[in-house]
């Protein structure tokens, strides 16, 4: 099954929404460039560093929740490793051992409709 991309994966939009992660970091390197040249006047200075605040708090918050999601899957991992080392006693009892393990709860504010 495909899973479904998350708005700020498509590279549609504007103003930071709904672009990858690579397209703000290239945005943000152009900014920083133009912030570098000698000649920018004062005005447009303040206005590409305003711009380059808010791509590095968009680009932030991806980063953030791409490492809470690869916390949550390495406590599921741990959890999964930890369960088969254990054995099968949970199932003796006629528990099911960690069947719910792949049931993913929101990892973070946006739902991406991804279930494992």
């Amino acid at each position: 099954m495909m899973a479904k991309r998350k708005p700020e994966e498509t590279g549609k939009g504007g103003k930071g929404k709904g672009k990858t992660f690579e397209e703000l970091l290239e945005e943000l390197e152009r900014v920083v460039a133009e912030l570098e040249k000698e000649d920018v006047p004062l005005e447009e200075a303040i206005h590409l560093y305003e711009k380059g605040i808010k791509l590095h708090a968009e680009s932030s918050k991806m980063l953030n929740r791409a490492r809470l999601r690869i916390e949550e899957l390495e406590k599921r991992i741990a959890g999964e490793e930890e369960g088969i080392s254990e054995g099968t006693e949970e199932e003796e009892d006629g528990e099911e051992g960690g069947d719910d393990l792949f049931s993913v709860a929101a990892l973070s504010d946006d739902d991406d409709g991804v279930t494992f």
